[in-house]
């Protein structure tokens, strides 16, 4: 597996991206988007990009200018390139091949002299839509169609090769952001902002599904929807879904309207997912490839049946992903995935013959489509025609990209069964941005449970959109760290450091900044003020390998921080920080059992609040963890589906304090009736609330809440004490025994008391106040009179 981020293909901190794709043959592959404040199209050779050797010269084909080109596709059986352009779809056709033209930069603009390709425009498809196209798509595997889709909530159909408009399809309420044909073209799929995905058939062109479970409460957030459907024909994945709050890729089983399974893991929504369009063999079984593309600038790939994670590559663009297109060599058995992000840049990814699989030929896959659909599909062989030459490498030889085999493939993929009997694969491999061609490590350690962090050639952040930190390395080895005004475009201030920078966070007043020192193969922590750039604290030496790097502001102070480092062994170190100060309240804990399978952490920081700082944990799947400094272990303080026993719970009945600052700020807040019915109709009703108030109770032990602590126990006394449970009066009994203890008692150390009440008089006042509770009730009079 080999990463490929070229620079010279990126458009600029100004200029943007918006789609890509890869023609079947694999010799060039199209962008669109703004370059040079200019909205163009530029078509490179795939080969001058997968090769660091290939011809800098003959890099860009052609570039073809046109107003706001939103998607790119090239069709399946002929040289066309069909862009979405405003409210129009514009048909591009190689007419003539230049190989004489060999030296055109890649800055060049469509005036400027000559190609190596010349791409003129056949058709313009402006019959059909009254507002900009989104999406389009071809009709596998002979272009009998081509499908767009607007902001105007509608569909368009034109015949090929007619280019004439065959039908409208309407039924969305709202804007049409992807498309999806099925690999047989008997299905075409749409997804809308109005919630909605609907499944059109291409023989009646009426709508045969909806499915809008899945999208109930996502706002319309992204600017494309990019959904796919797998090459065996037999479900779609889906973008911008979410269970509970969580952004996910639903995944629908051909005609069902439920989903069958998600894909999880993101943080933020999901913009495109697309399947290798070949079904895979591993192991004599039949797989199918998936890649999902999220705001969250990561890219995960996932194999189906079962549902398994393969590779996730985290933040190796500024911005998010957009648009994905794969190719597949079948001479050399190599795999090429292309990836654009909107902060102009893109990246590339090869795998090596057998590392995925082996993927079934074309003849095969015609006889699946015929055995499994009763369909006869003829995929057909494209022959190289006058617009297309074989790929060398500038010397007249054939190209062969150089490529690094990743040896942690499927065949040892490990897997362990957790306690509860869910099963952990760990991915293929994890990977942190890149600027330039990387190859992946061959190996990873044996004790390493997450994977190192990789060197950058440049890293930038942005603060507050105010500011940009931006790291480069200087002519004399030095490597430069400036922060640049947005507005001014000035830099405010400039330090400087004599290892490159591995990793750098940052909040409104701290920088948290990790350089790695390549000869003594250590790590070192700076902590610099934001505003001035000076270094506060002397740089701190990691006891591992950086696996991430995380900075918060803490709770209620936003003049101190939290820094946290993880290591690739699990062990998690985080410090607390002030201009004056600096702490660790957490030295080497192990955080790898937080995280299930394909799971993330979303964020660390310190709860600052009246008795004691607690270091909290965000993860993807919804959980809240707190580190209990006295235990040394992590304690659940909020999980995400607590709110079903808040439903439970009279509406009046609210705390205030640390926990409830947590609930509010990080918990789930869904509103689901079936959550509700099913509380509401258990037999074990009374149970779930009374385990939901114990919990409460304890959880606010750990953060030493008096005043929570306090509410929750004489709330947990009056439930019991108005419930039908057999055992309340046994509980009732042993929690007033406890308080009583106290009473009595010794005032206990605060330093080991696990009880954040610490005198006679504030334990004396709870048993007033639970007696008087009890009072109230005739069936627990009685148990009263044994404590007054």
């Amino acid at each position: 597996m080999k990463l490929i981020k070229p620079e010279w293909i990126e458009h600029g901190p100004k200029e943007s991206l918006s789609s890509l794709h890869i023609n079947p043959e694999g010799i060039r592959v199209a962008l669109a988007g703004k370059y040079n404040a200019v909205d163009c199209i530029r078509i490179f050779r795939l080969a001058s990009i997968l090769d660091e050797n290939y011809q800098t010269q003959a890099r860009l084909l052609c570039r073809i200018d046109t107003q706001c080109p939103l998607c790119v596709r090239f069709s399946y059986t002929n040289d066309i390139l069909a862009v979405a352009s405003r409210q129009n779809v514009l048909l591009y056709h190689l007419t003539a091949t230049n190989p004489n033209v060999t030296n055109q930069p890649v800055q060049s603009s469509s005036s400027f002299g000559d190609f190596p390709e010349t791409w003129r425009l056949r058709s313009s498809l402006s019959t059909g839509h009254v507002a900009d196209v989104l999406d389009i798509a071809w009709c596998p595997p002979n272009d009998r169609y081509l499908a767009s889709c607007s902001i105007d909530n509608h569909i368009c159909i034109y015949a090929w090769p007619s280019a004439v408009l065959t039908t409208t399809l309407r039924g969305h309420t709202g804007l049409v952001k992807g498309l999806a044909w099925d690999p047989t073209g008997l299905l075409l799929a749409s997804q809308s902002s109005d919630g909605t995905v609907k499944v059109w058939s291409s023989t009646t062109w009426k709508c045969e599904q909806t499915i809008k479970e899945p999208f109930d409460g996502c706002a319309e957030s992204t600017s494309f929807l990019r959904l796919d459907w797998s090459p065996d024909g037999t479900m779609f994945t889906t973008a911008h879904a979410k269970n509970n709050t969580f952004p996910v890729s639903a995944c629908i089983i051909r005609g069902s309207s439920t989903v069958d399974a998600e894909f999880v893991g993101h943080r933020r929504e999901i913009t495109c997912a697309r399947f290798l369009p070949r079904i895979l063999l591993i192991n004599g079984r039949r797989r199918c490839l998936l890649a999902i593309g999220s705001k969250d600038r990561t890219l995960s790939l996932w194999l189906t049946s079962p549902r398994q994670p393969m590779c996730i590559i985290n933040d190796f663009f500024a911005s998010g992903i957009l648009d994905i297109s794969w190719y597949l060599n079948e001479d050399e058995g190599l795999i090429t995935l292309g990836v654009c992000s909107p902060d102009g840049a893109c990246a590339f990814i090869t795998f090596n013959k057998g590392e995925l699989g082996t993927p079934l030929t074309q003849p095969e896959m015609a006889k699946f489509y015929s055995d499994m659909y009763k369909v006869n599909i003829v995929i057909p062989t494209k022959t190289i025609t006058n617009g297309s030459t074989p790929i060398t490498n500038g010397n007249g030889h054939s190209h062969h990209p150089q490529q690094t085999t990743v040896k942690a493939t499927l065949e040892n993929q490990t897997e362990r069964r957790l306690g509860d009997g869910r099963r952990c694969i760990k991915p293929l491999c994890v990977i942190r941005s890149s600027t330039s061609s990387i190859t992946l490590p061959s190996s990873i350690s044996s004790t390493a449970l997450f994977p190192p962090l990789k060197l950058q050639s440049n890293i930038i952040r942005k603060i507050n959109n105010e500011y940009e930190l931006r790291t480069e390395k200087s002519s004399d080895q030095i490597y430069i760290l400036s922060c640049i005004h947005e507005q001014t475009k000035l830099a405010q201030w400039k330090n400087v450091f004599q290892s490159p920078v591995l990793a750098m966070q940052a909040t409104k007043h701290f920088i948290a900044l990790v350089t790695l020192n390549e000869t003594h193969h250590c790590s070192e922590l700076f902590v610099l003020e934001r505003q001035s750039g000076l270094r506060l604290y002397s740089n701190i030496v990691l006891t591992q390998t950086l696996a991430a790097l995380y900075i918060s502001e803490n709770t209620n102070n936003i003049q101190r921080a939290t820094i946290s480092i993880i290591y690739i062994t699990g062990l998690l170190s985080v410090f607390d920080i002030t201009r004056n100060s600096m702490t660790c309240p957490i030295i080497d804990i192990n955080i790898s059992h937080l995280l299930p399978p394909h799971a993330s952490i979303v964020d660390i920081f310190t709860l600052n609040h009246i008795n004691s700082d607690t270091v909290c944990l965000i993860t993807s799947t919804g959980h809240l963890y707190g580190f209990d400094n006295m235990l040394k272990h992590w304690t659940c303080l909020f999980h995400k589906h607590d709110f079903v026993s808040d439903f439970a719970l009279p509406s009046d009945l609210i705390s205030s304090g640390p926990l409830s600052t947590l609930t509010k700020s990080h918990g789930a807040t869904i509103n689901d009736d079936i959550y509700q019915k099913t509380l509401y109709s258990s037999p074990n009703r009374e149970l779930l609330v009374s385990a939901y108030l114990e919990t409460q109770i304890q959880r606010s032990r750990v953060l030493h809440s008096i005043r929570e602590y306090h509410f929750w126990l004489t709330s947990f006394v009056r439930f019991l004490a108005s419930s039908s449970l057999n055992d309340k009066s046994l509980k009732l009994k042993s929690i007033l025994d406890h308080i009583t203890e106290h009473v009595h008692s010794t005032p206990i150390n605060s330093h080991t008391s696990l009880m954040p009440l610490k005198s006679k008089d504030e334990y004396q006042n709870l048993l007033n106040e639970c007696l008087t509770i009890l009072r109230n009730y005739d069936d627990t009079s009685t148990l009263v009179q044994h404590y007054e």
